[in-house]
């Protein structure tokens, strides 16, 4: 809180609040088969021997789709023509073989447009075209934006406020652990 952090007395103050995950605003997206890829990642939620459909296709989809294919049919769902684009090629070929091996589908150049108990249903970026894909579980990987609650009240009462990592632009660790050294180098 504002008042614990005023009674450090500190020269400033670096927000380190991260983000929030994307949910997209599409039917059935509140239904109980409908999870955020922290929930997975955590082990608050376990999964296992379902179809699961992990909607994103960027690093952390990915990561979650080889966390949950060993004991699931999981299919990655990716808006753009490509999946990983963040990774390192080589770190990616090696995360794309071993979901390949796994059995897992990759669907890119589709958009979810609604969710239901067993099906989601999806369109062909661009033509709209519209497809159904069996899914038991939805696991939502679209990202995360920017955390700032709180951030007024923290401009207000210091002087010196600077945001890093996911609080100010979302990105890897690795990019928030270097903003951050290099901020506080600055600072």
């Amino acid at each position: 809180t504002v008042a614990a952090v005023k009674a450090l007395h500190p020269y400033g103050v670096m927000l380190a609040t991260g983000g929030t995950p994307i949910v997209p605003r599409v039917p059935g997206v509140d239904g109980g088969n409908v999870y955020a890829y922290t929930q997975v990642l955590d082990g608050s939620v376990r999964l296992s021997g379902k179809r699961i459909a992990v909607i994103g296709g960027g690093v952390t989809g990915l990561e979650t789709a080889e966390f949950l294919c060993a004991d699931n049919q999981v299919t990655v769902v990716e808006m753009l023509d490509d999946v990983g684009t963040a990774l390192y090629d080589s770190a990616k070929a090696v995360l794309l073989k071993r979901l390949t091996d796994a059995g897992t589908a990759i669907l890119t150049g589709q958009t979810l447009t609604a969710i239901a108990a067993d099906t989601v249903t999806l369109a062909a970026t661009g033509t709209e075209e519209a497809s159904t894909l069996d899914a038991d579980a939805v696991v939502l990987a679209l990202g995360v934006r920017p955390n700032q609650d709180g951030l007024p009240a923290f401009e207000e009462a210091f002087d010196k406020v600077t945001r890093i990592g996911d609080c100010g632009a979302c990105g890897t660790i690795a990019e928030a652990l270097r903003e951050g050294n290099d901020k506080a180098f600055v600072f």
